[in-house]
């Protein structure tokens, strides 16, 4: 495999076959007949997952096209691999594909995600003031601090959709 092709695999085929995969388990919940809600959580649970998994790697290789090291004051060659010329118009459209990678998804993923969290936090923090009661009730009942039975509330409502990102912090960091 040439490196562009290797570069479209990696960045491109590897997280669309993920993708398709998440969704054909959702797919197969639906009609297996899971409750539309807790199918809807499982593929949000798993999209992020992939988008972990995924991200270092399509980042790493997306920013790798334009890593090049000049070697003549007229040509430079890409560092992963030295058969590629920089100046070459078929790497520059390479290039331009990278580079609307590198904003889509490298910027897009931690936008979007910062996005969906605070919604999240925002819907949570409406529904807020009896989670207070409960808290006091549940900190009695089990002998803990009212800031941590405030904590496993928050951690329940958020959903487990957001626990792949969420579950290694303190809910209050």
């Amino acid at each position: 495999f040439s490196f562009y092709s290797m570069w479209l695999v990696r960045v491109f085929v590897v997280p669309l076959l993920l993708t398709a995969c998440a969704a054909a388990l959702h797919v197969f919940k639906r009609r297996r007949g899971e409750l539309t809600s807790t199918a809807m959580d499982d593929l949000k649970s798993s999209m992020f997952a992939i988008c972990f998994l995924v991200y270092p790697g399509v980042c790493n290789r997306s920013f790798s096209l334009f890593n090049c090291r000049r070697v003549t004051d007229t040509t430079s060659l890409l560092t992963s691999d030295y058969s590629i010329v920089c100046e070459s118009n078929h790497h520059r459209g390479f290039q331009f594909v990278g580079f609307v990678v590198i904003i889509a998804f490298s910027v897009g993923v931690p936008i979007g995600t910062m996005v969906l969290m605070f919604r999240r936090i925002t819907e949570y923090r409406r529904q807020h003031s009896t989670d207070k009661l409960i808290a006091r009730r549940v900190a009695d009942e089990l002998g803990v601090s009212d800031e941590d039975a405030m904590d496993a509330i928050r951690d329940i409502s958020m959903g487990r959709q957001y626990s792949f990102l969420l579950s290694s912090f303190k809910p209050r960091y």
